[in-house]
């Protein structure tokens, strides 16, 4: 895909990634803050939400990120049933995008985020975080579980393993439109994943979100020179294509 929808944009995208299911309220409510001070920083929020709601993770984290007036979120959430083509809508100060890729809009998210900040999750989750690797945006991961789970530092291969694991399986489920094998297909994820040197840092769970936003920012290159991108000629997709850069080229210069 080529990188031609790179706008310059004086915001920021940074994702919030976290577990679909199964999540306390202590973890809703840190996706929420996480929203709100990406908001206050006149960020703009990415999840695979489609809009402000109590649970789950990606949802919560938009409702944090509402601010009136203020266009603040993206959501890439999607459909599973095999239409045409990806719809989206606008609302609540958002973009919310259905997608037809079912799980490889989880490489679509990565590539559309400037860096991301991953809650302990599932495999898709650690999709997520693998495609934001693949993709060397800088990540941060948050929570204690990280280390146990997925340790880079300290057992790379394990963790490496562990996260192709993840995302093979999770990218084997597509829905009516499939990004090319070269990016999401097992060889591409092993040998992308096989030396990383994306950013990241590990945050144990009384770290405030401050702290995370702060090392993110560090991390970002120059306003102007944003990394995330839109992939140009995503089967289903091209009209979310230009709706999307048309909005971004708007709310990314508020």
């Amino acid at each position: 895909m080529n990188e031609n929808l790179k706008l310059s944009r004086a915001r920021p995208i940074v994702a919030v990634f976290g577990g679909s299911t199964g999540n306390t309220e202590p973890t809703l409510q840190r996706a929420e803050r996480f929203g709100r001070a990406i908001a206050s920083r006149n960020w703009i929020i990415l999840t695979g939400g489609t809009g402000p709601a109590k649970a789950p993770v990606k949802n919560r984290a938009i409702q944090g990120a509402i601010r009136p007036g203020t266009e603040s979120w993206v959501g890439v959430g999607r459909i599973e049933e095999k239409i045409a083509a990806a719809t989206w809508t606008r609302g609540d100060g958002g973009f919310a995008i259905a997608s037809t890729l079912n799980h490889h809009r989880n490489y679509l998210e990565a590539c559309m985020t400037d860096g991301a900040i991953c809650l302990e999750g599932g495999d898709g989750t650690k999709s997520e975080l693998a495609s934001c690797l693949l993709l060397r945006r800088p990540i941060a991961l948050v929570g204690d579980g990280w280390k146990k789970d997925c340790d880079l530092d300290g057992n790379r291969p394990a963790a490496l393993a562990n996260l192709v694991k993840a995302t093979i399986k999770t990218f084997k489920m597509t829905g009516a439109h499939k990004l090319e094998r070269h990016q999401v297909g097992a060889t591409a994820v092993k040998n992308g994943l096989s030396d990383v040197v994306s950013p990241y840092a590990y945050f144990s769970a009384n770290a405030s979100e401050e702290e995370v936003l702060d090392w993110i920012l560090a991390r970002l290159p120059p306003m102007g020179a944003f990394p995330g991108f839109f992939p140009h000629d995503v089967a289903g997709h091209a009209d979310i294509e230009r709706i999307y850069s048309a909005w971004l080229t708007a709310a990314g210069r508020d």
